[in-house]
């Protein structure tokens, strides 16, 4: 099971930025190639596969329609599902339908998610891991209660899950880092999550007052 959250995670963050366009061709514009004084055209040198993007799945990966469930804590003030059930014509819908049904096809995946019945609801899910039940590959918790499953050992350290570059682009280094506790990475934040992107909070202090009351600077 811990491969298949690997494999599938690993799938959910490509396919959450990949995205790619042609530029449009002007109107009249010549598209003969150019000759040169030999008469022989130079083929144009392509960049280099940017590989920090791309994961490192193997191409024969199936899974013959296994269950991939997700428990998802439920909040009004962020995105916080990572599934959609249809395509509705919303861009960012549509972005998550279209990820969904790509990781399915890819790695012969049934996604389905489970949303909690508010944010601090994890009673479920800690409740499945204690009792050896599988259901759940995987749950995004608020970061006050993660740490329970932590220190209850309930959490799987993410940099010994198969094929799980927390180096790749499609995951938050700067994040992560924060969410490191003796060594252990028990959660992970990427771009498969869009809370991490409409959820931020910013400090704001006066630094005159740092300043005239000789404090040090947060």
């Amino acid at each position: 099971m811990k491969r298949v959250l690997s494999l599938a995670l690993a799938a959910l963050m490509v396919l959450s930025i990949a995205a790619c366009a042609q530029e449009p061709q002007q109107q009249g514009e010549d598209t003969t190639p150019p000759v040169t004084d030999s008469a022989v055209t130079t083929p144009a040198e392509t960049e280099p596969e940017d590989r920090s993007k791309i994961d490192d799945l193997p191409a024969d990966l199936n899974y013959n329609g296994a269950d991939f469930t997700l428990y998802t804590r439920q909040n009004q003030f962020f995105h916080s599902n990572i599934t959609v059930e249809e395509s509705t014509g919303d861009q960012l819908n549509d972005a998550l339908y279209d990820r969904e049904l790509a990781i399915e096809e890819r790695l012969g995946l049934n996604i389905s998610e489970i949303m909690s019945a508010s944010s601090s609801d994890t009673g479920p899910l800690m409740s499945a891991i204690q009792a050896g039940d599988t259901t759940y590959k995987l749950g995004t918790v608020r970061c006050v209660y993660g740490a329970q499953y932590a220190a209850q050992g309930l959490a799987y350290d993410w940099d010994k899950m198969e094929y799980i570059d927390l180096e790749k682009a499609y995951w938050f280094d700067s994040i992560n880092e924060n969410l490191t506790f003796a060594g252990k990475r028990y959660f992970a934040a990427g771009s498969y999550n869009l809370t991490s992107y409409d959820f931020t909070h910013i400090l704001m202090f006066n630094k005159g007052m740092i300043t005239d009351l000789n404090l040090e600077s947060p």
